[in-house]
């Protein structure tokens, strides 16, 4: 079976997928494309992109799978009223929800309605109106599913488990901001949950923008704030005014409560520096409170030692997910690494394959099922932008060389990776030993000094370095680094001794697992700096020309770009 899977918000991180016979073979952000970061656009390259690469046309697709429910109305109350008297009590909602949608009984899936000069969102907040066309033409049956449950398939079914309990957490889906599932081979059942009135994910979110004010989307910088940070009075007056994890089911989330006159200090203005010592340890107790939110819910539904997989925009929290790898309820742990709403049409698309009875159970080894460039057309890239350069016979070994001179190099390789992460194929990378490095590549990307860095490493020779490593291969765990082996990579090791690591392999990145490899050689140390390749405000790189033109406006050094190699003096 052929599935296309598309997630379509008005508000942020569109993206498609195609799943064959239950194997993901393509995904992509539109914002890869469109060069919006988190576009919520109508996701048409993505899914160009995706047909594209499954070598399939419109009418070779058997079903197009949506992230969010139904927009029908009577489905979504019948859906409503389910979760209301059998699951969670939803505070006055479903009443809320009854007053919105009475005006139109039925929605139209293709059309958003325009009121007095306004756009009507329906329950979904989007139309599929840019596909109604095609789906007409080549009667192209469309399912429209649970929008958790699409986290909850993306990280299940690709984590080679057969059994496993799922945790979903994010700001909001339909309805819902956490979900907890059994999975087997027999499906997915949703056990429990909450609704967005105690999201975890919102209150993250809005003390990262509304109080820290480090901008949109940006619980990552909170989390490499918190260590900066301690605990003070703050903790308990937080957790007990704020998110109070003593009431409720699991906790109790008073949005109201994020103001001067409870903690005592008004937002940060934006003159003072997010390093000041409110705002560090407001970030710490942040953190920590999410923690031990995510702990008792954890504590609360799994009845013994089992393995567990996690989905939701929450779990890119790399502090968090690294405590609960090692932690005394979970025996094996799996994230799916695209793990917020970016992903989430590869888990629509495998929900639909496993309903077409298709085997969607595999384990997820690689990210990199976007667009890849022939030499051909990085060359032809080349030569437009009038650069200077060399074709490489080996572009890892002089790649490894410049990193040893400290050069700071953009690595533009292969297919490119879904989610934020950069793996090896979209990178800038850089040379750990080097107690600079860390703020010449933050200057680069024009990124807040005080935020850290994330290495990679040798999985074979990891051990050496950080305490309890496993299988890292996306870079979405914390580890602490050995005290004695510091000194060795300064630019990597956070203010905590923390790292993001990615362990990397060389049957699935021969070309970067080779590069690694050269550079410890001429060094003795099996790991380099590794961020994403992108500059402030703009998405992970997709094309060559995106490559040349973030080399040319930022302060890098040199571009290894499949096998040619450019550096800055080598320009006409």
């Amino acid at each position: 079976m052929h599935v296309l899977g598309i997630n379509i918000s008005d508000c942020h991180d569109s993206g498609a997928s195609i799943v064959i016979d239950g194997k993901l073979i393509a995904a992509a952000q539109q914002e890869r494309f469109d060069r919006a970061k988190h576009s919520g656009a109508d996701p048409i390259a993505a899914i160009k992109y995706c047909l594209k690469q499954a070598n399939l046309i419109w009418k070779d697709i058997d079903c197009i799978a949506i992230s969010w429910w139904n927009i029908n109305f009577f489905e979504v109350l019948e859906k409503f009223k389910e979760m209301r008297l059998k699951r969670w009590d939803t505070d006055g909602l479903l009443e809320d929800f009854i007053e919105i949608c009475l005006e139109d009984k039925e929605f139209d899936p293709f059309e958003r309605k325009i009121r007095n000069g306004k756009t009507f969102r329906n329950p979904k907040g989007y139309s599929i109106g840019f596909l109604k066309d095609i789906i007409l033409k080549y009667n192209i049956p469309v399912k429209f599913y649970d929008h958790n449950k699409c986290h909850a398939a993306a990280t299940f079914f690709l984590s080679g488990f057969d059994k496993a309990s799922v945790l979903v957490i994010d700001g909001c889906g339909e309805i819902s901001s956490i979900g907890f599932y059994h999975a087997d081979k027999g499906g997915l059942v949703l056990k429990d949950g909450e609704t967005f009135k105690n999201s975890l994910g919102l209150f993250y979110q809005y003390i990262s923008s509304d109080y820290l004010k480090l901008g949109s989307r940006s619980e990552g910088k909170t989390m490499g704030l918190a260590p900066y940070g301690k605990r003070s009075n703050l903790h308990n007056l937080l957790g007990s005014k704020v998110l109070n994890l003593n009431k409720g089911k699991w906790l109790k989330f008073h949005k109201e409560n994020l103001n001067k006159k409870i903690l005592g200090f008004p937002p940060r203005p934006l003159d003072k520096p997010p390093l000041s010592e409110n705002y560090v340890n407001l970030a710490w107790s942040t953190q920590k409170l999410l923690e031990e939110a995510v702990s008792k819910i954890l504590r609360k539904n799994l009845a013994q030692k089992e393995n567990l997989c996690l989905g939701g925009g929450t779990f890119l929290n790399c502090m968090l997910n690294g405590k609960l790898s090692r932690s005394e309820l979970v025996k094996e742990l799996f994230i799916f690494p695209a793990a917020s709403d970016e992903g989430i049409s590869v888990g629509a698309a495998l929900l639909c394959a496993y309903e077409m009875g298709d085997n969607v159970f595999f384990k997820m080894k690689h990210v990199c099922y976007g667009p890849e460039y022939s030499d051909y057309e990085i060359k032809k890239a080349l030569l437009e932008n009038n650069l200077k350069f060399e074709k490489k016979q080996n572009i890892s070994e002089e790649t490894a060389k410049l990193l040893v001179d400290n050069k700071i190099v953009g690595w533009f390789q292969g297919r490119m990776e879904i989610g934020p992460r950069a793996l090896g194929n979209r990178s800038i990378l850089s040379n750990p030993t080097n107690p600079k490095t860390h703020d010449i590549v933050n200057k680069i990307k024009g990124r807040e000094p005080w935020r850290p860095l994330a290495i990679s490493v040798l999985k074979e020779k990891a051990c050496k370095y950080l305490v309890d490593i496993d299988e890292a291969p996306f870079m979405v765990k914390t580890y602490q680094v050995i005290k004695e082996r510091q000194k060795e990579i300064p630019a990597g090791v956070h203010v905590d001794g923390s790292v993001r690591p990615q362990t990397v392999t060389r049957d699935i990145n021969p070309r970067y697992y080779d590069l690694i490899k050269f550079f410890e050689d001429e060094t003795g140390i099996p790991a380099i700096m590794n961020t994403s390749f992108n500059l402030a405000g703009e998405p992970i790189i997709c094309s060559p020309q995106d490559a040349i033109q973030a080399f040319r406006q930022s302060g890098l050094d040199c571009l290894a770009i499949g096998d040619y190699l450019i550096k800055k003096d080598g320009k006409d």
